[in-house]
């Protein structure tokens, strides 16, 4: 439920707001309209992409407690 909250309330408008500053100066430059939508649509992947690493990336918080970070897995 944290994540869906986090996703909503952060990263979401993120993505918004890049769609929009991409969709912005694609139309300022006079860019074909299907280039600057395919920039805003590779910005939001960016941008959710980070959602997706930082939120299934995170360690347990009862495994960081006990300082196992400072050892690396292979």
């Amino acid at each position: 439920m944290k994540r869906i909250t986090e996703f909503i309330r952060i990263w979401l408008p993120l993505a918004i707001v890049g769609i929009t500053i991409s969709i912005g100066i694609a139309a300022l430059l006079h860019i074909p309209l299907i280039k600057g939508v395919t920039a805003g649509g590779l910005t939001a992947a960016l941008i959710l992409s980070g959602f997706f690493f930082r939120a299934f990336g995170r360690k347990d918080d009862a495994e960081s407690k006990h300082g196992s970070e400072s050892k690396p897995k292979w």
